[in-house]
């Protein structure tokens, strides 16, 4: 950095600068430099205490959505001898039906510590704002410049993506998305054990992070002049036997159809021969997420090769183009110039761009998490790139661009901040929203009222948004019921919120839309209530000068399961 404040021509003397204006530029570095250490820790506390204060006021106020089940309920029931139990599915009783993340179990001692969702926010937020350490690491010891790596820590602490999926339910991905922060600069720094133990706990995360630990070994091999065999060969054979037996091995043999969680008065239950056949035929996530790719993951792999026209048709969208523009543009699309470093976002994009679901390519949602990664490392390395081709570029005999002074590293970093604050308004910054759609107090008080009188023992389906508030509970079901949850015998009381709508077939007792491309024909969770006489209504909240989109009054409405054995509800005055 120092040649890039320090710029003299061939006579000796300043060619640009005033003596006066390079001596405020070299204070304003100094500077920098010595309080570097500070400046980054109240970074990341400011970062940790603004996002874990909102975390907190969205949860509060129904703003965080159905996923923070997957995850939390499975560490409370372990907390309760019951190891990693999850209870939304017709096929299993364990989370890793989902997807196989060892992880999560490490996380059980804090929350049984701390039994909150805050806590597990907290926590989340910390990893994340840790990222910028890592980050700030690798930018310094690319530029010797502790101010260079200053600038990269708050680009990646104020990128929207990031901040979106901190504001989301907890997930695994934030530990993964930092794991690999760590990873790649031990990697770098030909630091094997600390490089494996931070691959290792990324690859416990989630398992398609093992395609990005196999791109280390991608990565090594393409420089392998300069990191050594031993550290790059591993993660290249390791990530895709890993995936392989995930999918092959570990998943399905958490999946078996009819073992469900559902309480005892109700069984026994047995699924219809729809969702048994849906459930065993299929990989439920791989058939939900790539629709006419396969029902499984070696169809979608072997249509996505042998069809190359028509997996080019459904990745060479506009939505699609248009949300790449959006993962770079925070970066001022640097990462472009470091094409090595990208190799690590392919398998991400790839799951993401080869999807059907909206929320796979969309830069808010927590799919986009892991890119990151690449994207912040990309900038770091692309930066680099450029100013080293522009140490090569001659203006004249004796003058070269990269000898100015902020013409090279200093332009660019001007630049990455330049599009930092610019993403805020072009693709918003998220804490206004959370104040913007918070529930009022007229709702959140008497939900939560209503809430607490539900028996602890009982079996609920509800909402995304109304779903979080019923935990701590064994027994909780997405409403309107999935394919892949257990059938509405299981349910004993139904919360729902008359403002939902949802998109679900018949088979399943949900509701139902003739034409999902035509809004008006959406049938409502509730206009499935009001037609079954399965259910009786036992409370509600009126949310008066609210409206559905029918235009009737909004209202949060408990539903009971008509029959014998249903733990009673007792409504204030009854």
């Amino acid at each position: 950095m120092a040649e890039v404040l320090t710029d003299t021509s061939a006579s000796g003397q300043d060619s640009t600068l005033e003596p006066s204006q390079l001596n405020r530029w070299q204070r304003l570095y100094g500077l920098l430099d010595q309080h570097s250490g500070r400046l980054l820790l109240a970074g990341i506390c400011l970062y940790v205490l603004v996002f874990s204060v909102a975390s907190f006021y969205k949860y509060e106020t129904y703003q965080t959505g159905y996923d923070q089940i997957y995850f939390e309920q499975p560490l409370w029931n372990t907390g309760n001898g019951r190891f990693m139990e999850q209870s939304d599915f017709a096929y299993s009783t364990s989370a890793f039906a989902v997807d196989w993340m060892p992880l999560l179990v490490v996380f059980t001692p804090i929350y049984w510590l701390l039994p909150s969702p805050h806590t597990l926010f907290f926590v989340e937020t910390l990893i994340l704002g840790l990222g910028a350490l890592a980050l700030f690491w690798l930018a310094r010891d690319k530029f010797e410049s502790r101010p260079a790596g200053l600038v990269f820590a708050a680009v990646y602490l104020a990128n929207p993506t990031l901040e979106y999926f901190n504001l989301l339910p907890f997930n695994l991905r934030a530990p993964g998305l930092v794991a690999l922060l760590y990873a790649f600069y031990f990697f770098e720094k030909g630091a094997k054990w600390r490089f494996a133990l931070f691959a290792l706990l990324a690859i416990a995360t989630r398992t398609e992070v093992s395609l990005v630990i196999a791109m280390f070994g991608v990565y090594g091999l393409l420089n392998y002049r300069r990191i050594n065999w031993k550290l790059w060969l591993p993660p290249l054979v390791i990530g895709p036997v890993y995936f392989v037996i995930v999918f092959s091995f570990i998943l399905p043999a958490f999946i078996t159809p009819g073992t469900m969680v559902v309480p005892p008065e109700t069984q026994p239950i047995q699924i219809s021969q729809f969702q048994r056949d849906y459930i065993s035929n299929t990989d439920t996530i791989i058939s939900t997420t790539y629709g006419d790719l396969g029902k499984n993951l070696p169809d979608v792999i072997k249509n996505t090769l042998t069809n190359p026209l028509k997996t080019a048709e459904r990745i060479f969208t506009v939505k699609k183009l248009e949300y790449l523009i959006l993962m770079l543009l925070p970066f001022a699309f640097l990462p472009l110039f470091a094409p090595r470093v990208l190799l690590f976002a392919l398998p991400i994009v790839a799951i993401n761009l080869l999807s059907s679901r909206s929320t796979q390519f969309d830069y808010k949602s927590h799919y986009s998490a892991l890119l990151l990664f690449p994207l912040a490392v990309g900038a770091i390395y692309g930066a680099a790139n450029l100013v080293a081709f522009l140490k090569k570029w001659r203006l004249t005999a004796d003058r070269r661009v990269g000898k100015l002074p902020l013409a090279s590293l200093g332009a660019l970093l001007a630049v990455l901040v330049v599009f930092t604050l610019g993403v805020q308004v072009v693709e918003r910054n998220p804490l206004p929203g959370v104040v913007r759609n918070a529930e009022k107090k007229a709702m959140i008080g008497p939900t939560n009222a209503m809430i607490s009188r539900i028996p602890d023992e009982a079996s609920v389906s509800t909402g995304s948004l109304l779903g979080p508030h019923l935990l701590p509970r064994r027994y909780i079901y997405p409403f309107p019921l999935a394919l892949y949850s257990p059938p509405t015998q299981a349910v004993e009381f139904i919360l729902v919120d008359t403002n939902a709508v949802a998109l679900y077939d018949r088979q399943n007792g949900k509701a139902f839309s003739p034409n999902p491309n035509d809004a008006s024909t959406l049938q409502r969770p509730i206009d499935w209530l009001n037609t079954t006489r399965e259910y009786k209504l036992v409370d509600s909240v009126v949310l008066k000068g609210q409206t559905t989109p029918g235009g009737k009054t909004r209202e949060i409405q408990l539903w009971q399961r008509v029959g014998n054995n249903i733990p009673p509800y007792n409504k204030p005055g009854s």
